[in-house]
């Protein structure tokens, strides 16, 4: 046997074995001990990031705040490279930890306020320090040069897009995109979103007279600038910014449809009055084909595929989608895999084919008869080798971690889950970072 050291698999550190006849290996125990009514010692590992032939990630060790820790194998070493408490916000693609060059640069609160650090050689270096009213959306976006854009703060110019270069001098301001104390990011609740692409950044602002527009920067304010009007002007409130990218092309959503863009030329691929583009790493994981998948609401929902053109776009089915819209998607051997809901309060693996557009039934998980969580409760699609793993709840039992055979079905006697036992909170190693094991 061989132990799985790639990027996929790291991410993955939650994993069962590919065969039954296996057991997780536990990698390491942060915080050893059993759990006990009373003492809840699991190091609860999280915010996995892979950089530069490491595993980058926050745990506990004791019951004091949480460091960051580098794996950089399966013997269970690790070297602590901050200890400043846990990842503020989510870890897709641009929040948690995030990385650009050598530098690592993460949210954390401390007091009050959101503090931004930086780790690279040495110690973890306080960049800013945010006001804790700015409640979601943490977002970093790579920049290249080892730099990042963020949502900064300061009282003469609100909430406007800020650099860094992981030093607190190279840490300041891009643009006051509004003038004055007003910010750019969003108001009642400033909501920084974005994404890179080609070198540069891409994110919601609104300067004051255009509403909050698809902006660009390059990391300097002469290289900052609306690129592309995609919401009413006078839109107001959280406004979400939906997007995915592949090698060449990235689209979002906007008030007339699906826009694409390479970075120069901005065309309209899909026109629509609603439409939801899958976020990459958010609720669909990234097409090695290159296609990028997006809902439009046309009586009722219907979902599409695309490479960024008008001639790359089509209808994924026939039918509309079902109830439940697809949250999640995992891209296999050219099909596509989803959830769905069912009457009687099930919920369905189904088989999308985008070649004769039709959906098929994999497996039917049946009704949570307990109180561990929704029926819907159905997420993380991961995609290794030839299998598909998720996180679900069916009957009886607690959150399980599933996978798909060979042929990437899921009939009851070739599922492989985690024993109850592992899930379930009581587990003396719960919070353990675990991988498995392939033949």
């Amino acid at each position: 046997m061989k132990l799985i050291t790639s990027a996929a698999a790291l991410a993955l550190l939650l994993q069962t074995s590919l065969t039954t006849a296996q057991s997780p290996t536990l990698v390491r125990d942060f915080y050893p001990g059993n759990v006990t009514p009373t003492l809840l010692n699991h190091g609860g590992p999280n915010s996995f990031r892979k950089h530069n032939d490491r595993l980058l990630l926050f745990a506990s060790d004791g019951p004091t705040a949480q460091k960051l820790y580098s794996l950089s194998d399966l013997s269970g070493n690790v070297d602590v490279l901050a200890d400043v408490g846990g990842a503020v916000g989510y870890t897709t693609t641009n929040g948690g930890i995030v990385t650009s060059g050598d530098n690592i640069f993460f949210f954390t609160q401390v007091g009050l306020n959101w503090v931004l650090y930086g780790v690279s050689n040495g110690p973890a270096v306080a960049l800013a320090t945010l006001p804790i009213e700015f409640v979601f959306y943490h977002t970093l976006i790579p920049l290249p040069n080892g730099r990042v854009l963020f949502p900064g703060h300061d009282e003469a110019n609100g909430w406007e897009p800020w650099v860094s270069d992981g030093t607190v001098a190279g840490t300041q301001m891009v643009k006051d995109i509004n003038s004055g104390s007003t910010t750019s990011l969003g108001s009642p609740f400033p909501l920084f979103q974005g994404f890179d692409f080609g070198g540069r950044a891409y994110f919601l602002a609104n300067d004051g007279s255009n509403g909050m527009q698809l902006w660009s920067s390059d990391g300097t304010s002469a290289g900052t600038s609306q690129f592309a009007v995609i919401n009413d002007p006078g839109e107001t409130g959280a406004i979400s910014l939906f997007w995915s990218k592949n090698d060449t092309r990235f689209v979002v959503n906007s008030e007339a449809g699906v826009l694409a863009s390479n970075g120069t030329i901005t065309e309209l691929i899909h026109p629509g009055n609603t439409v939801e583009v899958k976020i990459p790493g958010l609720n669909y994981t990234a097409s090695p084909a290159g296609w990028m998948y997006f809902l439009a609401s046309e009586s009722p929902w219907r979902l599409y595929r695309t490479k960024g053109t008008i001639a790359t776009t089509e209808a994924v089915l026939n039918a509309s989608v079902p109830q439940q819209t697809y949250p999640y998607l995992a891209e296999l051997g050219g099909m596509l895999y989803a959830f769905g809901t069912v009457s009687g309060g099930g919920v369905e693996l189904r088989r999308l084919d985008p070649v004769t557009k039709t959906a098929t039934s994999v497996k039917l998980f049946s009704p949570i008869t307990n109180s561990s969580g929704s029926n819907n409760n159905f997420y993380g699609f991961r995609v290794l080798g030839a299998h598909i793993y998720f996180f679900g709840i069916e009957g009886d039992s607690h959150r399980q971690y599933w996978r798909s055979a060979d042929d990437h079905q899921l009939p009851a006697d070739a599922r492989e889950r985690w024993s109850e036992s592992i899930i379930r909170q009581h587990d003396p190693l719960r919070g353990s970072v675990r991988v498995h094991s392939e033949q």
